[in-house]
């Protein structure tokens, strides 16, 4: 064969491309093939178990019950009104904490002194065991509003504080040094530099904080509260209705993974700056 002819054998780079997407594809047709066989063996296992026995059913409850609690909460007009505030509240309670998180980094970042000063006053706060503030917000705010946003914050705080801190810190000081010799602003550093180091570390613990944010406002509304899926999940705890409790446990978990995959769509479109990896 000639080396014409060997050239013109060789795959072309849309043919490449074309088989990466086919390859692509059946890897996401295996895993959720997987996924769904995983999950049924799951579902069926609970409710064989479940139903087996009075004791099993007041213990396990059953899917086909749980499934059917979230179907009357949903027709329900005043299970959207605890919906509502145990969203309004995580959501209150996530942009407070992220808020301060960024205050913090904005003292602290600038200056090492700042920051020795005020390391040991910031790690001895985040120590604190943050469930057994829940009940001093109670008692200082009462069971409103306020004093569920403020233990929400108090809980993802910290957490976004630490990774953007980390992010900073990892910054080439000589870069940025540079930078500022060639007459950059502090908005150029932050467009430029700052922005794109501390895109990962900031939605990393965004992801995270967001479904803490979701399970401090249960936690909050569980321990002292009139309405929201806490309120929910606690009196179907008192009245040993268990589907009511597994429903709430189930309708969190799915709102969390929503959150997630909303900030996983941010953060790609955030990230179209990055340049792709080259064959």
């Amino acid at each position: 064969m000639t080396a014409v002819q060997e050239a013109a054998a060789r795959p072309t780079g849309a043919a490449r491309a074309d088989a990466r997407r086919r390859q692509a594809a059946r890897r996401t047709a295996i895993v959720w093939t997987v996924r769904v066989v995983l999950v049924g063996a799951f579902v069926a296992a609970w409710q064989v178990g479940g139903s087996s026995s009075t004791y099993a059913t007041l213990v396990f409850s059953t899917p086909a019950a749980v499934v059917q609690r979230i179907g009357q909460w949903l027709t329900d007009g005043s299970w959207w009104v605890s919906f509502g505030a145990t969203l309004q509240e995580a959501v209150l309670g996530y942009l407070l904490g992220v808020a301060v998180a960024l205050v913090l980094v904005a003292i602290t970042a600038p200056s090492r002194l700042v920051t020795r000063f005020l390391a040991p006053f910031i790690a001895a706060l985040n120590a604190l065991p943050k469930i057994a503030l829940a009940p001093v917000f109670i008692l200082l705010f009462g069971t409103r509003l306020e004093s569920k946003v403020l233990f929400i914050a108090s809980l993802i705080g910290f957490m976004v504080f630490y990774a953007v801190s980390a992010a900073v810190q990892t910054i080439d000081r000589t870069l940025i040094a540079n930078m500022r010799v060639l007459g950059a602003s502090r908005t150029d550093l932050l467009r430029n530099v700052y922005g794109p180091a501390m895109l990962g570390q900031v939605i990393a613990s965004l992801r995270v904080s967001s479904a803490w944010a979701l399970l401090a406002a249960v936690i909050a509304e569980y321990l002292a509260a009139n309405q929201g899926l806490g309120y929910l999940i606690a009196h179907g705890q008192q009245t040993f209705a268990t589907a009511d409790v597994i429903a709430g446990i189930v309708v969190v978990a799915f709102v969390a993974v929503a959150l997630d995959r909303i900030l996983v769509v941010v953060e790609r479109r955030l990230s179209r700056w990055r340049p792709q990896p080259t064959e």
